[in-house]
């Protein structure tokens, strides 16, 4: 992987409005270092960042926030049954 986003470059986006929104994809090696068990994600982004082995994109498409079921049922009402899709 070909890091390109790090500490610097992150805290110079939010000034824009950019923020982590949770979409990611990750391979197991990434978390293969940290205990089992919940845990807060941020660390684990924060020491990938210190090791420039994090990348990330600026997503421009539409987004939602669906995180929570009253954010969901929000969506589905504005999209009723297969209309987002057209």
């Amino acid at each position: 992987m070909q890091p390109y986003l790090n500490k610097t470059r992150a805290s110079s986006m939010a000034p824009c409005g950019a923020t982590y929104s949770g979409m990611g994809v990750y391979t197991a090696a990434f978390f293969a270092s940290w205990p089992a068990g919940k845990q807060p994600l941020k660390p684990l982004l924060d020491a990938a960042m210190a090791s420039k082995m994090l990348s990330g994109e600026l997503y421009q498409g539409i987004w939602e926030d669906v995180g929570t079921p009253e954010r969901l049922t929000a969506l589905n009402e504005r999209f009723p049954s297969g209309s987002a899709s057209q």
